[in-house]
């Protein structure tokens, strides 16, 4: 899918990661161009917001308490893209994000 949007959603707890962006080689039909925005993604057993894909914009968020030791390392915000290859990431409120360039344009304290 993509240029879909996903907006304003409490997220219950999964399992397994909260919000997954999937990617896809660049003429397959992967999860680009997609606006993830002011959504509330809390306590998921692996990461809250995960993205492989490209050129999506994922903004003003709300993240927290994702994760699990037993499921190994994980993140309220994480894209496996070098240098986020595209894919902006803005006022999002986290605990943990992973690389540096999710965390831009944090609210103070995140």
């Amino acid at each position: 899918m993509s240029g879909a949007r996903c907006a304003s959603r409490p997220l219950s707890p999964s399992f397994g990661d909260g919000v997954v962006l999937f990617g896809g080689e660049p003429l397959a039909a992967g999860a680009n161009q997609n606006l993830v925005e002011a959504n509330t993604v809390i306590g998921n057993a692996a990461n809250g917001i995960r993205v492989e894909a490209r050129n999506n914009r994922i903004i003003n968020n709300r993240t927290s308490d994702n994760g699990s030791a037993a499921l190994g390392p994980a993140f309220d915000l994480y894209d496996l893209n070098e240098g986020c290859d595209n894919n902006v990431w803005r006022g999002n409120t986290f605990e943990t994000a992973f690389p540096a360039c999710t965390r831009a344009g944090a609210p103070t304290g995140s």
